[in-house]
């Protein structure tokens, strides 16, 4: 049954205003006409405002850098975030409400995200293949899983990739590892820099052997190699690490030798235990590469056993060896000339009858006269300023690990010691005969008051003289103690403790050391007690007592017989 229609309303008004019946039906036609057009307004308006939010939501600048079958994850983000957009749009217009407009700045910033991500990824691409094309790229096992997955990532034209929806942010996965884009700091190109840096080092010990320069020696290139390189970053010395380095008559990297257990110094492997194979295990060698300091510390280390290899293996040149035989028969005679008019030891006269200058340091005659003495008598020299002893091997002066540091006496005290001082010219050294000093047990018995007793009965020290032992406790006493000493080591400390110091007890002053605080020194009973370190600080409190003016015994004998004249400091 067909809908029954009513009247048209709006029709008959429209006749009836025609035929002048009704004048009313003006306005009622006239007002529905502006109503009309009042909400076509209203609709064109909301549209603009909607293509105006579309419009700064944006789009994807960078997507023609990708390749098209690289572009389907990239369609999806962008039509699943732009409906989710204009619905979040149409409803922020109606109620303003800020969480919304929020919702809405997340997926622009998604969007802007993602362009800069495909811009960074097209850029790291190039570079990787321009780089896998010149052979740039670090090879070895240690960069094998790395350079695996930017080869899948980079060099697969068909390489898909992951868009956190949310975020923008980019991710790749290959050999089950997935690494987002933002965490990924770049392959690994090999470190040309260290390398020619490294053939410097190595070409240091060949030039000094054929030019006859002094020779800095394995443990100074190695430590001149971590000062340079500690500032960099781990994988560029990882990366020297896993490099065929020249020099070394190996086609392996250091990291590999090291490894394989073939390193000829084995000191390297202290403190690891090698496998039944005698390689290192995996474990280890992760550690070591973890750790860019210990593997600076074995790269310099090796580096330094290549660049002293250079040396010894290469020749002099004749020229320079002609001169410097020239130079040691004009020192040997003016050596022996010195020896006949200075070395007065024999006649019971000191060599010293006033004190000398050492590295811009004044110290007493009695400090010149034992140096001396021990050079002449004992093949032995110690610096009074660091405590470093030198021995004398027939062809050399050597420290304490076997390095050679001079090659004759004048040498050792003009260079390594710095002492600018004729008197000090043309010494004979006399055979150095190892021995273990025992002074030490002898001296180091009990507390405070039992070891410095014996020091004080060993050396003659007593209240008339210019320096003596005393317990740390006795600070007190003295007037030129420093009260902030007493901070350093903690009030129960400095009342407690067993630890000894030096004093004038005619002056009633402190010895004190080269950092201005209280020269501190061990009894048996102290804390910090060990064999080695009283070795070392009886040297130290010998020195000091020197330094007073007051002959100590050298090491494992009798003092010179020297006159006690006093002389100028």
């Amino acid at each position: 049954m067909a809908k029954k229609q009513g009247p048209n309303l709006l029709g008959i008004h429209k006749q009836m205003l025609a035929s002048g019946q009704d004048t009313r039906g003006a306005s009622f036609v006239g007002g529905a006409l502006k109503g009309f057009a009042l909400n076509l307004a209203e609709e064109e308006k909301a549209e603009a405002t909607m293509q105006q939010h579309i419009e700064n939501l944006g789009g994807l600048q960078n997507i023609n850098k990708v390749s098209p079958e690289q572009r389907g994850a990239i369609t999806d983000f962008l039509k699943t975030n732009r409906d989710e957009y204009y619905n979040l749009a149409t409803q922020y217009e109606k109620s303003k409400d800020p969480a919304i407009k929020d919702k809405m700045d997340a997926i622009k910033y998604s969007f802007q995200t993602l362009d800069s991500q495909l811009a960074q990824y097209a850029t790291g691409k190039a570079e990787y293949l321009n780089d896998y094309e010149e052979g740039n790229l670090i090879g070895g096992e240690g960069f094998a899983s790395e350079n695996s997955f930017y080869t899948k990532m980079y060099g697969d034209p068909n390489a898909q990739f992951a868009i956190d929806k949310s975020t923008g942010e980019m991710s790749f996965t290959a050999n089950g590892v997935t690494k987002g884009l933002k965490d990924i700091k770049g392959h690994t190109v090999r470190f040309y820099e260290g390398e020619t840096a490294i053939d410097k080092y190595v070409q240091m010990g060949k030039t000094a052997k054929m030019t006859g320069t002094n020779w800095m020696g394995a443990e100074s290139v190695a430590k001149s190699f971590a000062n340079a390189f500690r500032g960099r970053d781990r994988n560029d010395i990882k990366a020297l690490m896993y490099t065929d380095l020249s020099g070394d008559e190996s086609n392996l990297s250091f990291i590999e030798q090291f490894k394989a257990g073939t390193l000829e110094d084995k000191s390297f492997y202290n403190g690891i235990t090698l496998q039944k194979d005698g390689t290192v295990s995996e474990e280890d060698v992760s550690k070591i590469l973890n750790s860019k300091k210990t593997s600076i510390d074995l790269l310099g280390k090796f580096i330094g056993n290549v660049s002293d290899m250079s040396y010894n293996n290469a020749n002099l040149n004749p020229d320079v060896k002609l001169k410097q035989d020239y130079q040691k028969l004009l020192n040997d005679q003016m050596r022996q000339k010195l020896n006949l008019e200075n070395n007065l030891n024999k006649n019971g006269q000191q060599p010293l009858n006033k004190g000398f200058k050492i590295q811009n340091k004044y110290e007493s005659k009695e400090v010149g006269n034992n140096i001396i003495y021990e050079i002449t008598n004992k093949g032995v020299a110690r610096n009074p300023i660091n405590g470093m002893e030198y021995y004398w091997q027939g062809d050399g002066w050597y420290d304490g690990e076997n390095n050679k540091v001079a090659d004759d006496t004048d040498q050792l005290t003009r260079d390594v010691f710095d002492i600018q001082d004729n008197r000090f010219i043309g010494l004979t050294p006399g055979t150095y005969t190892p021995t273990e000093d025992s002074t030490w047990e002898n001296v180091y018995v009990g507390g405070d008051d039992k070891t410095s007793g014996n020091i004080n009965k060993m050396y003659g020290l007593n209240q008339n003289k210019d320096i003596m032992l005393v317990p740390y406790t006795e600070m007190g006493d003295y007037k030129n103690r420093n009260p902030e000493t007493i901070w350093d080591f903690g009030i129960e400390d400095s009342v407690f403790t067993d630890d000894m110091m030096a004093v004038n007890p005619i002056t009633k002053e402190v010895y004190k050391g080269k950092d201005g605080k209280v020269a501190r020194f061990m009894s048996r009973k102290s804390d910090r007690f060990t064999e080695d370190l009283a070795r070392k600080e009886l040297k130290q409190i010998q020195d000091l007592i020197r330094s007073a003016g007051i002959n100590v015994p050298s090491e494992g004998g009798q003092p010179p017989v020297f006159n006690q004249g006093q002389g100028e400091i």
